[in-house]
């Protein structure tokens, strides 16, 4: 299976919706051979921290045409958690209500996001800053002028 890594990043920190600009480094690694890297980086509308990094993973992963091997470094870790937790689990199993009984905010994209999850074997890394952060948002501050 092949190994990828991917780092996200998003100019987003608020937990109030508001607009942004989020990217992706999707590293392939390789045996004897630099890795090969493929970025994207695009404007998003109206959208919380969360649900910014939940569509950078989302979509990151939906660019993958075979089955991967995939580790996720991400600067926040609010989707390590739920994972680990298993919450998403408990969310399907109970409707999506979170433990107050309340609605899941962004279930919509957690939905998109366990699709492209089940295409692969993913694993979490580390939270916070990670080799291509600086990288990232220097390209992504210039997006947002």
């Amino acid at each position: 299976m092949r190994q990828v890594n991917l780092y996200v990043e998003q100019t987003n920190k608020a937990i109030n919706p508001q607009d942004g600009v989020y990217g992706y480094v999707l590293e392939f690694l390789r045996e004897e051979k630099d890795s090969i890297k493929k970025e994207d980086y695009k404007m998003i509308k109206d959208s919380t921290a969360h649900q910014t990094e939940l569509i950078a993973i989302a979509e990151a992963l939906s660019r993958l045409t075979e089955q991967c091997h995939v580790t996720i470094f991400s600067a926040h870790g609010f989707y390590k958690a739920a994972l680990i937790r298993k919450w998403i689990i408990k969310w399907q199993q109970s409707g999506w209500k979170n433990a107050k009984g309340e609605p899941v905010a962004n279930q919509k994209e957690w939905e998109k996001l366990i699709v492209e999850l089940a295409r692969h074997s993913v694993i979490t890394g580390s939270i916070g800053e990670h080799p291509y952060s600086k990288h990232m948002l220097e390209k992504m501050r210039k997006m947002e002028g």
